[in-house]
């Protein structure tokens, strides 16, 4: 495979949060991507210094740049995007791949980069081809700045501010292509007091002042998931409720949002949340420290539970989703390294109560 240029508590969860777009594990490996659930779709496994790619007959890898973390993985009709970070002593800049056949090209990033540091890039594609991109740029933790640039095939526009600095840090960057083709963004805030969820959505008109996806709680809510959904979209994030942090969702529906109770199994401690979709719907996945493992939550576009299961044991990275021959989830974590086995572990479909 070729890989070449084309066009030349409170203070560790904003730490943690600085680190990673929704993992409390950022500078750990590997560091799993993935969409869709189905056997042969594709997959990244950032290893710390090679990308695996899997899914299909074979899974192949190559080296990355030096101090490269991906953030941020989609599927295309001919292949897929991926982009993240490399550091430099400088500061740090955006990093671009797309994967064409047996091609990886790197693409080149937005122009008009002012400021020491760009990253926690969120890829928007509309699952047939690359539209755009997301990232934060800043000079520090608390001043990042939410910008975007569309991809016209060729190259970049020029980048847009949708939310400006505010008067903390604005983290945890996510994004995804609605089915109507509009652009919704997520994120986590500082507003001055706690974190919260906030949004914007771009419209024919432009972007929508950025504005909360809950109301003002007044506790942490933080590592929001962003999943396209009929109709509108469904997002995900650990919020505190006064002991425990425990996982949300709400609904958008192309204007507004609404919070949706979900029957997660009492799960405390809940910590990156994630979405994976497949032919039947959407998967949310999390870990929960009680109980201790990782919820496996099927719902539908309206953020119902339909089934669940609970994968016992913690890990400190997010896993693969597969499906056993008779449709159990399995859960696989990769080795990071190259050739050494993965571990994986299976579970059982709960009933839900009516």
């Amino acid at each position: 495979m070729r890989i070449h240029r084309r066009l030349v508590n409170r203070r560790l969860v904003l730490a943690l949060l600085w680190l990673a777009p929704s993992t409390l594990a950022a500078q750990s490996f590997p560091r799993v991507m993935q969409v869709g659930a189905a056997a042969d779709a594709p997959f990244l496994v950032d290893t710390g210094g090679f990308l695996v790619i899997g899914g299909g007959a074979e899974s192949r890898e190559f080296e990355l740049p030096p101090a490269t973390r991906v953030d941020s993985f989609a599927q295309t009709t001919d292949g897929w995007v991926a982009a993240g970070r490399y550091s430099t002593s400088a500061g740090g800049d955006l990093l671009v791949l797309r994967q064409q056949g047996d091609e990886i090209t790197l693409l080149p990033t937005p122009e008009g980069k002012e400021e020491r540091f760009r990253g926690t890039p969120a890829v928007l594609t509309d699952s047939r081809s690359l539209l755009g991109l997301a990232w934060l740029e800043g000079t520090r933790q608390d001043d990042l700045t939410v910008r975007t640039a569309a991809w016209d095939g060729d190259g970049w526009s020029k980048p847009e501010i949708v939310s400006p600095r505010g008067p903390g840090a604005q983290l945890a960057l996510r994004g995804a292509v609605l089915e109507d083709g509009t652009y919704l963004l997520v994120w986590a805030a500082v507003d001055g007091v706690d974190d919260d969820i906030w949004w914007s959505h771009r419209t024919p008109t432009g972007w929508t002042t950025p504005a909360r996806v809950h109301s003002d709680n007044q506790v942490p809510d933080i590592q929001p998931a962003v999943i396209a959904v009929p109709g509108g979209a469904l997002v995900a994030w650990s919020g505190f409720d006064g002991r425990d942090y425990r996982a949300r969702v709400a609904r958008f529906d192309g204007v507004r949002w609404e919070e949706k109770a979900v029957e997660d199994g009492g799960g405390r401690g809940v910590v990156l949340p994630d979405w994976r979709r497949y032919a039947g719907g959407q998967i949310l996945m999390f870990s929960s420290v009680v109980p201790a493992g990782w919820s496996v939550i099927d719902l539908d576009e309206r953020a119902t539970v339909r089934r669940r299961a609970l994968v016992p044991g913690w890990r400190s990275h997010p896993p693969l989703l597969e499906w056993t021959p008779d449709g159990r989830p399995r859960l696989r974590w990769p080795h990071r390294m190259a050739g050494q086995p993965a571990e994986s572990r299976e579970a059982a479909w709960e009933p839900i109560e009516e």
